[in-house]
Order: C-alpha cells, then sequence, then structure tokens
C-alpha cells in the first residue's frame, strides 16, 4: 500500500485524496531532515494498489510540502516546495513554477477558495493568486487576443483611532476597480 521508493523515515506531509476519483489519491513525502532534499510525490489510481512518481521536471534538490487538486479543471494540480509554488496542467506528468511575484519563500499550505489560490507560506504570511480563470483556459481554444471576464471587486480600508494605537475597524468599498487579464497568441506561447 505504500509506494516502493518510499525513503526510509520519510514524513507523510500531505495525502491529498482525488475529488474527481474516488481511486486516486496523491502524496507528498518529506526528508529534508534525513539530509535528503529530494522531492518525493505519487500518485495512486487503484486504491493504493500501485504508485507512480509525478516528480518530472522538478528541481532535485527543491524538497515539497504539499499538493492540492485544482477544485474546477481535472488533472490541475498546485505544489508547495520549499522555494515556492509550481502547477501542473496534465497531472503532475510535468510541472512550471507559478511564480507572479511571490518570493522565494516555503510553501506549507495551499487552497483553492472561490476561485482564487490562498498560499500559505513561513515567515511571508499568507499570499493569494486573484482569479484562476486564466490558468485553468485551454489556450489552444482561445482566439489570438482574449480579455478574461472581470469579477468584481472590493477594497478593503482599515482605520486608525484619533491618537494612534492598535488599528481600528476594517471597512470594504464596493465597486472598486477590477483587474483585468488579457491573453495575446505568440509563436512562444502557443
Amino acid at each position: 500500500m505504500t509506494p516502493k521508493d518510499l525513503p526510509e523515515w520519510g514524513t507523510v506531509a500531505t495525502i491529498e485524496a482525488s475529488r474527481w476519483d474516488a481511486a486516486s489519491a496523491y502524496v507528498v513525502v518529506d526528508a529534508h531532515r534525513l539530509d535528503d532534499e529530494t522531492p518525493y510525490l505519487w500518485k495512486t489510481t487503484d486504491y493504493g494498489a500501485s504508485w507512480t512518481r509525478l516528480t518530472a521536471g522538478l528541481d532535485r534538490e527543491v524538497y515539497l510540502h504539499v499538493v492540492r487538486e485544482d477544485t474546477e479543471r481535472r488533472g490541475m494540480l498546485y505544489l508547495g516546495t520549499e522555494r515556492g509554488v509550481m502547477v501542473s496542467l496534465d497531472d503532475g506528468e510535468s510541472w512550471r513554477e507559478l511564480g507572479l511575484n511571490l518570493p522565494t519563500v516555503a510553501v506549507h499550505d495551499l487552497a483553492v477558495k472561490d476561485g482564487d489560490l490562498v498560499v500559505g507560506t513561513t515567515g511571508r504570511s499568507a499570499w493569494i493568486f486573484d482569479d484562476l480563470t486564466p490558468l485553468r483556459s485551454p489556450l489552444a481554444e482561445l482566439p489570438a487576443v482574449h480579455l478574461f471576464p472581470t469579477r468584481p471587486a472590493t477594497a478593503w480600508y482599515y482605520t486608525r483611532p484619533p491618537l494612534g494605537g492598535l488599528p481600528g475597524a476594517a471597512t470594504t468599498r464596493p465597486g472598486a476597480p477590477p483587474s483585468t487579464t488579457t491573453w495575446r497568441k505568440s509563436p512562444r506561447n502557443r
């Protein structure tokens, strides 16, 4: 029931049961306390009878903390590593960095919430990748130039008491300008 190449004394950091298939799950193992910074990630599609390694394309010296499935696109995975976030659009067969202004930081937890990716880090608090719609979109099916739909935006304002001290109440102002995302076909991103 365990992967054959599981490192002895490695710590199971995450088990992510698939939302798409009851027989499937993902497992992240952390062995960095054993001086092994190898990334360990497996997938089972048969209730744990067999396991497939999903680390092709990952840095061989960056260990992993967490894996999460996307809530809307089957086969889309997010991976929290010791140095940031990776994303796979093909069920873990290949990975790419999801930088987008996130500093190089250990990512210990991930959650997909209301169409956003919430990133829990060490030392940098939380970070939110707003609106996963562009990342979830099949780019091959988009026209040469595409403007993704915008979502309603809310601006938060924090007030301070007149004489200083602790922050006061937080208030919102609906109707804040939304962010927009565009995509343009080019020889690099076909």
